[in-house]
């Protein structure tokens, strides 16, 4: 099972490079989301969350036909890093929510691809229609 995140989109960063301790840079892009809960009797808002995801390489692109306001759905991978403090000697974890899907919110064209290649109905019809016999 993926992990989304539905939300409204808050902020999307342009491009930022990145130097990594090896002297590697990478280049990413910043997606901030409003996912805050709200009470279902009352409509006010209980708990705020504002996660932010990184995409990062060719997925910077996807991020292009959004805008603020834009209800989406987000899938995404969870990184998590240990880190070793040479001066203090703790042991530090670090994450990381990197995204690789962004679909608009309710995209019914993916809906509709979905139930007509799924349809078993069609499939028992097409079988049994070749000789007018049942297909088992």
């Amino acid at each position: 099972m993926a992990n989304t995140i539905t939300g409204r989109v808050c902020k999307i960063t342009s491009e930022q490079q990145i130097t990594g301790k090896s002297g590697k840079t990478f280049t990413k892009r910043t997606l901030v989301l409003d996912a805050s809960r709200y009470d279902q009797y009352t409509g006010e808002k209980k708990f705020d969350n504002y996660p932010s995801v990184e995409f990062s390489g060719e997925l910077m692109k996807t991020l292009d036909s959004f805008k603020e306001g834009d209800m989406v759905v987000v899938s995404f991978d969870i990184n998590g890093r240990e880190v070793n403090d040479a001066q203090t000697g703790d042991v530090r974890y670090f994450n990381s929510i990197r995204g690789y899907r962004i679909e608009r919110y309710g995209n019914s064209e993916r809906t509709q691809a979905q139930s007509t290649d799924n349809d078993p109905q069609d499939s028992l019809h097409e079988q049994g229609d070749a000789e007018g016999q049942l297909p088992f």
